[in-house]
C-alpha cells in the first residue's frame, strides 16, 4: 500500500471536504478548544464550530466529545490527526512550490543557441538574468541550426536562439532580433585608414572564413556572388571564435558577427561596418503547441528588453 503523503490526499479528498475542514481539524488537535483554534486560523469561534460539524458529517463519525475545558479528541479523531498531519503538510508543500514557480525562485530553464551566441550575448546576457532569478538552473546548449530546430521542436529545451528562416513546422518565432556583420583585420593592416569596407576591398585580400554551411559563410558567398566578385579563402575554421582569434594574431581578415568581439579583442584589432551592410535576422524560437514556462517567458522579455 503507498504511504506517500499525495496518497494520503487523495483518499481524504474522495470525502468531497476542503482544506479549510482539514486545516481547522489540525488546529483544534493541536490546541485543545475552539477558542485557541480560532485565534490561531483567523475566523470567529463560531465558524471554527461550524466548520468542524461540517467535517464530522462528511467524515461520517464523531470528532470530538464537548467537555466543560473544551475539546476531547475521539478515539478516530486522534486516528484520522496522523493523515491530516501529512495531508496538511503536503498541501503546504504545493503551495510553497506554487509561490516558488509563480515568483521564477524554482524551475530550470534549457536554451539551444549558436555557438557564436552561446560565446557571445547570450552567455553575457545570463549575469544579470541568474542575479534576478538566483533559484533558477539554466543549462546553455550550443548546436547547428538543424540541431536547434529538432530540440525545440521535440520539447528538448524550452528556448532556441538561431538565424531566420525558421524551417520546422512544430516551432514558432517568438521575436527577431537584426544582426549585422562586420570586418574585422589587424591594426597595422593598409585597409586600417577606411572608416567603410566593401566587398570589392577584400577581393584582392585573402580572407579567413567559417566553413560551409554555417549560416554567416552562407550568407557573405551570396554577397559576392551577386556582386559578381570572387572571394580568395585561405583558411576556413567552424568557429567564428577561431576567426577572431587568428586576426587578433595577424593572420588575416575576417567576417563576423560583432557580437563575438571581446573589449580585448578590439584593442587588438580593427574592426570596420561592411557596405552594403551584411545583415541578418535572429530568432528566438519556441515550441509551437507549448505555453512557454514562467521562467521561459521572463528570459524572452529579459533578450527583448537587451535588444529591442
Amino acid at each position: 500500500m503507498c504511504n506517500s503523503p499525495f496518497s494520503h490526499i487523495m483518499r481524504l479528498m474522495l470525502m468531497h471536504f476542503k482544506y479549510q475542514h482539514l486545516r481547522i481539524f489540525r488546529s483544534v488537535m493541536i490546541h485543545g478548544s475552539a477558542t485557541s483554534a480560532a485565534v490561531d486560523v483567523n475566523m470567529t469561534q463560531s465558524a471554527v464550530s461550524r466548520t468542524l460539524k461540517e467535517f464530522e458529517a462528511i467524515v461520517g463519525f464523531r470528532l470530538f466529545d464537548r467537555e466543560r475545558m473544551g475539546l476531547r479528541p475521539t478515539r478516530e479523531a486522534r486516528q484520522l490527526f496522523k493523515d491530516v498531519q501529512r495531508a496538511c503538510a503536503a498541501f503546504a508543500d504545493v503551495n510553497q512550490t506554487a509561490q516558488s514557480i509563480l515568483n521564477k525562485e524554482a524551475g530550470q530553464l534549457r536554451i539551444a543557441a549558436l555557438a557564436v551566441y552561446v560565446d557571445g550575448f547570450v552567455s553575457r546576457s545570463l549575469s544579470g538574468f541568474m542575479a534576478k532569478f538566483p533559484g533558477i538552473n539554466i543549462q546553455l546548449i550550443a548546436a547547428a541550426k538543424p540541431e536547434i530546430e529538432k530540440l525545440v521542436a521535440t520539447e528538448q529545451v524550452d528556448l532556441g536562439i538561431t538565424t531566420l528562416p525558421a524551417t520546422s513546422a512544430q516551432i514558432t518565432v517568438h521575436s527577431s532580433i537584426k544582426r549585422s556583420a562586420v570586418c574585422i583585420f589587424p591594426k597595422d593592416h593598409t585597409l586600417r585608414k577606411r572608416r567603410k569596407i566593401t566587398l570589392f576591398d577584400l577581393s584582392d585580400h585573402e580572407l579567413i572564413y567559417q566553413l560551409k554551411g554555417s549560416p554567416l559563410r552562407s550568407l557573405v558567398d551570396a554577397i559576392f556572388t551577386e556582386q559578381e566578385l570572387e572571394a580568395t579563402v585561405r583558411v576556413e575554421l567552424e568557429s567564428q571564435r577561431a576567426i577572431v582569434n587568428i586576426v587578433c594574431t595577424g593572420g588575416g581578415i575576417g567576417i563576423v558577427d560583432p557580437d563575438i568581439l571581446s573589449d580585448q579583442d578590439r584593442n587588438q584589432l580593427c574592426c570596420r561596418p561592411l557596405t552594403p551592410p551584411l545583415e541578418w535576422s535572429l530568432a528566438l524560437v519556441r515550441p509551437k503547441k507549448v505555453t512557454p514556462s514562467q521562467i521561459a517567458a521572463a528570459f524572452l522579455d529579459w533578450i527583448n528588453e537587451l535588444h529591442p
